[in-house]
């Protein structure tokens, strides 16, 4: 059996119900052997259903997955996310849905202000609701095997009782806890702009009333105003929507307001279609195929028929935020440019100054 040395920290097993002046604090510790199964009657199965059970059902401050390999481990210290992620810890896994998750949250952590996905599910025996794990990682799925943070003491099947910072199956020897933090009369928590995170944890104050948020509390239109997909600079986080990159052209418009003034032009780019990145150009077409000379495309090319196009394609994306009409102005380019959109070899340019 694998022990830890005593000099290095305080070694307990089971429940553990105490208070501090920052308020109460329950949590489950317990050692785990390499290969070694837990059913009903070991104190790692047993303790793991009481302490669920006990679980607080208001006012829980904060949760955190830790153990031996990492004693700082990782929290949820976001009030409102750490409750339901206690709850559905209390209500257990569903019967007989093997490796369902039942709950998924973002959550972040102010130790080390990053945002993680907290997981609840089933992992073990069919029509056994004490099969419950609990996992934090990036977009985890439950009963799976990988290097994160996973406890599921109840799993009863096998040895695979889950693992903290390296394997959750066939995992080495450790001790894995699970510590909840509740109730104080000293922290007082407010919501200014009552959108479901705390004020200590939420990146975008003032959040426009009933606005969708992530997980540290903004709004889509607080980080990309312009809503091109392309985060503002100042941006705090990606969003509901996850916005990517950094946007150089605030304000940009889709469709844009006046490129093109006279046509569209086969190689030429513009965006012309709402709710959509990528940048319009027209394609040749063969006309005894479609009967026209010319047909609308996007993209790489794509149009009324069979002819030949441009073989490249450009979004927003790639073009930092930009439309057609924010990179003439911004080049200087001429008024062919305005006529008839953006030539590949002006994009071409923009995104080598871009990137």
């Amino acid at each position: 059996m694998w022990n830890l040395p005593k000099t290095a920290f305080l070694v307990f097993t089971g429940l553990v119900i105490s208070s501090s002046a920052l308020g109460d604090e329950t949590a489950y510790s317990n050692q785990f052997d390499h290969r070694v199964t837990y059913r009903i009657g070991t104190s790692q199965y047993d303790d793991w259903m009481s302490f669920r059970a006990s679980l607080p059902t208001s006012d829980v401050l904060s949760i955190t997955v830790s153990g031996s390999r990492d004693l700082g481990g990782r929290s949820c210290s976001n009030p409102v996310i750490a409750q339901k992620i206690v709850d559905a810890m209390r209500a257990g896994a569903a019967q007989f849905l093997f490796g369902t998750t039942t709950l998924s949250l973002n959550c972040d952590d102010a130790t080390s202000n990053t945002v993680r996905t907290w997981n609840t599910g089933s992992c073990g025996w069919l029509g056994d609701s004490n099969n419950l794990e609990l996992n934090v990682g990036t977009n985890e799925k439950v009963c799976a095997c990988s290097d994160n943070y996973t406890v599921r003491p109840g799993i009863r099947s096998n040895a695979n009782w889950g693992g903290i910072a390296g394997p959750t199956c066939d995992a080495p020897s450790q001790i894995m806890t699970v510590t909840v933090n509740f109730g104080t009369d000293t922290v007082t928590v407010t919501d200014t702009d009552s959108d479901g995170v705390y004020d200590d944890h939420d990146f975008c104050a003032d959040t426009a009333l009933g606005a969708v948020v992530d997980g540290v509390g903004c709004s889509d239109a607080q980080v990309d105003a312009d809503g091109d997909s392309v985060c503002d600079p100042d941006a705090a986080s990606g969003g509901p929507s996850m916005c990517a990159g950094i946007d150089y052209c605030a304000d940009t418009m889709n469709p844009e307001a006046i490129v093109p003034t006279v046509r569209l032009k086969h190689n030429r780019w513009a965006l012309m279609t709402s709710n959509d990145s990528d940048f319009d150009t027209i394609t040749r077409v063969n006309r005894r195929d479609s009967g026209k000379g010319r047909g609308r495309g996007r993209g790489r090319g794509k149009g009324s028929g069979s002819g030949r196009g441009p073989d490249r394609s450009y979004s927003v994306g790639d073009t930092a935020g930009c439309s057609c009409e924010q990179i003439i102005e911004a080049q200087g380019l001429g008024k062919g440019h305005a006529k008839f959109g953006c030539s590949s070899g002006a994009l071409d340019d923009w995104l080598e100054l871009m990137h």
